[in-house]
């Protein structure tokens, strides 16, 4: 699923811990059976064969 997750008032870059943590928790509450999570941002890029590799290199390693 993906979650919209409610920022934090001051948006600045200094505040960032803060956000991720607050995300964290969030998902750790909300979706407690889930064994991955990915975060991503606006600019954030994501290569998605080498994130299914990654993922099935990983499954492989621990079924």
């Amino acid at each position: 699923p993906i979650a919209d997750i409610k920022t934090l008032p001051d948006e600045t870059y200094s505040h960032l811990p803060d956000k991720v943590r607050s995300s964290l928790l969030y998902f750790n509450e909300y979706y407690p059976n889930y064994d991955w999570y990915l975060k991503a941002d606006d600019d954030t890029y994501i290569i998605v064969e080498n994130l299914l590799r990654f993922l099935i290199s990983t499954i492989k390693r621990y079924p």
